[in-house]
């Protein structure tokens, strides 16, 4: 299956580094590093099976591999991926790092020519790429791109950061107009973290005189309002990872998701329906400050009745005269308001995950929380455009 052969191809690519744990059982078994000719000689020799046989999903992984092992394939094979549009943004741009790292002596060609792909990912690759290979221009593409109405905003974050990194008195003056921007409040709600977070990457003057202002302006009455710059612009696919993948969060432990997960939350198939009229800042909420609002059915509640008997259980049903409870030991039981002396509410069990996630991931859960049961096709994320 796809998933034996995954993690084939993930174990052949830490096999000459040391491993704590064992990758099947998860384990604590130290193994020490290996030297890795073994593995890469038997790599070599499969290599062209491996291309011609593996299936699209596994294409990036054994292209990792590969280039992992510096194992020697015939480039141009790489060079047609790469080109080919009816190909996978990832196997694309894994490709394209590929020829990058073996020094391609077309790679040139190919990124000018990816500088106009039709692809918002394949783009930004490119424009990486450029900046070691002609950074005045790269510069000029980004300070044109970010004030481009029509670009992907994906492109335009990722350009912010590409800016962070490049030590260049033109790149600086493009990040300080930025910095202006952000302090007269003209930036795009999707792009302030990202923001934020190339100032903190490359500090000046003013830029931290910009996020001291910006940080300055937030409604203090919000209790959301250090976490509001997570509400848009995240990457749904990124978001997806997290949710499933995350080793601390682990959300699809406790909640489903087309019927894959747990049940000690609410199933958040449809959590983004029209019908439900929930928003962003619900589930930013959701996430940041889980006690604010306990879902109907998975808050506990404790209750006290005039007799000084002590009930607890989830909220089941309610209306303006009773409380259906479900009991630990899975009863039923329908209490008149009117017998009630005092209920409270105890604390949700989902931990505030701003302990656990960064901004960064917050608005990438967010992001992709939004589109689930979004016109009843959850698996179907979009780029965002501005």
């Amino acid at each position: 299956s796809i998933v034996v052969r995954t993690e084939a191809v993930a174990a052949l690519s830490v096999w000459q580094g040391s491993t704590k744990r064992d990758r099947v059982t998860g384990f604590w078994q130290p193994i020490a590093a290996r030297d890795r000719s073994t593995v890469q000689e038997v790599v070599q020799n499969s290599a062209s099976t491996l291309l011609a046989n593996a299936p699209a999903g596994l294409l990036v992984d054994v292209t990792k591999l590969l280039t992992t092992l510096d194992v020697k394939t015939d480039n141009q094979a790489f060079a047609t991926w790469v080109a080919d549009s009816n190909r996978s943004a990832d196997v694309r741009i894994t490709a394209l790092r590929l020829l990058d790292n073996r020094k391609y002596n077309k790679l040139p060609e190919i990124i000018n020519t990816l500088l106009i792909a039709d692809n918002a990912e394949v783009r930004a690759e490119a424009r990486d790429l450029l900046v070691s290979r002609d950074q005045d221009r790269a510069i000029a593409i980004f300070s044109k791109l970010l004030d481009d109405k029509n670009s992907q905003i994906t492109e335009k974050q990722r350009a912010i950061t590409s800016l962070a990194r490049i030590e260049s008195p033109t790149a600086t003056q493009t990040l300080d107009n930025w910095a202006d921007r952000l302090r007269q409040g003209n930036v795009s709600d999707s792009l302030q973290l990202d923001l934020i977070e190339a100032f903190k990457v490359s500090p000046n003057p003013s830029r931290e005189a910009a996020m001291r202002q910006f940080i300055a302006s937030v409604d203090k009455s919000d209790p959301l309002a250090a976490y509001r710059i997570a509400l848009t612009g995240g990457n749904a696919n990124n978001g997806r990872d997290i949710f499933v993948g995350h080793v601390s969060a682990q959300c699809i432990r406790c909640h489903k998701v087309d019927n894959l997960g747990g049940s000690a939350g609410p199933d958040l198939s449809n959590i983004a329906s029209p019908k439900l009229k929930v928003d962003r800042r619900h589930f930013l909420e959701s996430i940041v400050s889980p006690n604010a609002r306990i879902a109907k059915g998975f808050g506990t509640v404790v209750i006290v009745l005039d007799s000084g008997k002590v009930v607890a259980g989830t909220i089941k049903a309610e209306d303006p005269t009773t409380l259906t409870l479900l009991t630990p030991d899975k009863k039923t039981i329908r209490i008149d308001r009117d017998n009630i002396d005092e209920q409270q509410t105890t604390a949700s069990a989902m931990p505030e995950m701003t302990k656990i996630l960064t901004l960064r991931e917050i608005r990438d859960l967010v992001e992709y929380l939004s589109t689930l049961g979004k016109n009843n096709q959850s698996e179907q994320i979009k780029e965002g455009t501005e």
